[in-house]
């Protein structure tokens, strides 16, 4: 009877051993697969990041040359009036020493 609770006991103990080795395979298993899933879930993340940061850059561009022509017509536009501008008072000032020619004379 004294050895068959000693072997009873040795069976438990490596039973015990057994169960706790299967659990930490197990747990390996899971393990392995959580962080397969985390590393491919933190490669999207920055792959989306990427690709939010490019189209950011590409609407920048876009709407900085749409800001750039503005700028330069813009700028045009202001240098045409300047332009016409001084085409007019050279016109009423080369009128008004026409008149005076013609008064002298």
């Amino acid at each position: 009877l004294v050895a068959w609770r000693e072997n009873a006991a040795g069976v438990r103990r490596r039973r015990h051993l057994l169960a706790r080795v299967a659990g930490r395979w197990s747990a390996r298993v899971v393990s392995r697969a959580f962080d397969g899933w985390f590393e491919e879930a933190a490669a999207r993340a920055r792959a989306r990041s990427v690709a939010e940061k490019l189209a950011r850059r590409w609407r920048q561009t876009a709407v900085s040359k749409a800001f750039d022509k503005w700028r330069a017509e813009s700028a045009f536009a202001a240098s045409t009036r300047g332009m016409l501008a001084r085409r007019a008072a050279s016109g009423f000032q080369k009128r008004a020493m026409a008149a005076g020619v013609v008064r002298w004379a």
